[in-house]
């Protein structure tokens, strides 16, 4: 992951508001997360396919993915709708990647 490049973008693209560092820090987190829990690189993942593979993973249906994700992304709540709400975030920064990428290229 281009992690500074990635920043830069963020910084450039998200609204101004007082939590705006929060929010690109918890979409870098969030990437992270998904690079070292499903042991992937997000620069191959869109380099493969633009990241389709990579999101069909952590996208809904949740019965799908509910069992896995539990253990796999270390959601501490088990809960179906907070998992949901959970691999939606996931999902959302994914998406922010790959757009950003598609920015640069």
């Amino acid at each position: 992951m281009k992690e500074d490049a990635y920043r830069a973008w963020l910084i450039k693209t998200k609204p101004d508001s007082d939590s705006k560092d929060r929010v690109v820090s918890d979409y870098l987190s969030r990437c992270r997360r998904i690079e070292k829990c499903l042991k992937v690189d997000l620069d191959e993942e869109y380099l493969n396919d633009k990241g389709k593979n990579l999101l069909s993973l952590i996208t809904y249906p949740a019965d799908k993915i509910i069992n896995g994700s539990v253990t796999l992304f270390h959601c501490k709540n088990t809960k179906t709708n907070a998992l949901k709400a959970s691999l939606s975030t996931l999902c959302t920064a994914a998406k922010d990647y790959f757009a950003f990428k598609n920015s640069i290229t």
